[in-house]
């Protein structure tokens, strides 16, 4: 909502593929809601991503619900919303960048930004300085690629 709460929304994914919506109903992802944003990924048009705020990233493949990435299962590198609850990770924003890394926006807490490597599927996270200080939301992401070997992340 306006204050970054959840909202308890739980109508499943919506998803246009192939000049045909499709709905992933929320029975199939074990009655997750609050999706805010799904993501296809890039280099596989069979998977996507869909960032549950309050939960973590739901990971789909054929729609069918593959894992829930959460602290527990990336080694507490996505972070619960400070002051709430130890499994209240909210997530908003996530895209790749050219390598098929993929960068998440994690809100509410000390190191907002987190990355999955692609070659080794390993996860790590980066404070933004004075820029969060854990009572900052971020939403959106983007990667602006620059020369052959550096690219710019907005957060």
């Amino acid at each position: 909502d306006e204050i970054w709460n959840r909202k308890f929304s739980n109508d499943g994914i919506f998803k246009y593929f192939d000049y045909e919506w499709h709905h992933i109903k929320s029975d199939d992802i074990q009655n997750i809601g609050d999706i805010v944003k799904v993501t296809i990924d890039p280099f596989d048009a069979t998977r996507i991503y869909a960032n549950a705020w309050g939960t973590g990233i739901l990971q789909l493949t054929n729609d069918q619900l593959d894992t829930i990435w959460d602290i527990e299962n990336t080694n507490g590198i996505l972070q619960a919303a400070v002051g709430s609850g130890s499994t209240d990770v909210r997530t908003g924003g996530l895209t790749f960048d050219s390598d098929g890394n993929m960068w998440i926006t994690n809100s509410l807490c000390e190191r907002p930004l987190v990355v999955r490597y692609k070659d080794n599927g390993e996860w790590a996270n980066f404070g933004l300085g004075s820029l969060a200080t854990g009572s900052k939301a971020f939403k959106d992401i983007k990667i602006i690629s620059g020369n052959s070997n550096k690219s710019t992340i907005i957060a």
